[in-house]
């Protein structure tokens, strides 16, 4: 298992919050003056710390918090990424909206600016789909990629997913 959430970075310190109670959700400065000025950040996420400066600032925030759980949930599983087919290896993630924080933040660049200054990283950066491109490449996998996007069930189909294709034999991991 691999847990990057709002109760926390790691399956113990999830579980820790979780049994203690106390809520995940927290007034967020960033939304200071908004009607709402609650969110569920996850606390203390330096993506720059876990995936270094070159990765981070290339990946918008949802496909960072999928690399960090991918790489916890392999290390969990005491899987040996030097050592598998990573042809026999897939990557499925359920995710319905990933990227819209980059969307929003080049539309604003484009609004006031030109189109000029517009990353040219926008597309990969916010494609659904990429967060399991970019889990792939980082744990070095060649099997099947796919993304679920089925709303508030995108996480099961996913599971799912990965249960046929490992009963099906297309995958070993």
């Amino acid at each position: 298992m691999g847990l990057v959430t709002p109760a926390g970075i790691g399956v113990e310190e999830n579980w820790r919050r979780v049994l203690s109670g106390v809520s995940a959700a927290a007034t967020d400065p960033e939304l200071k003056g908004e009607k709402v000025d609650i969110s569920c950040r996850v606390p203390g996420f330096d993506p720059t710390a876990e995936l270094g400066r070159r990765t981070a600032w290339k990946l918008d925030r949802f496909t960072q918090l999928a690399v960090v759980g991918a790489r916890q949930a392999v290390a969990d599983a005491a899987l040996d990424t030097g050592s598998w087919d990573c042809t026999r290896v897939g990557v499925v993630i359920g995710n319905s909206l990933g990227g819209a924080s980059t969307l929003e933040k080049q539309l604003r660049t484009y609004c006031e600016g030109t189109p000029e200054d517009v990353s040219a990283l926008m597309i990969p950066m916010s494609m659904v789909n990429m967060v399991a491109g970019y889990v792939a490449m980082d744990l070095r996998i060649h099997g099947p990629s796919l993304v679920t996007a089925t709303a508030c069930a995108s996480g099961a189909s996913a599971i799912g997913t990965a249960r046929e294709w490992l009963l099906s034999g297309l995958c070993d991991v």
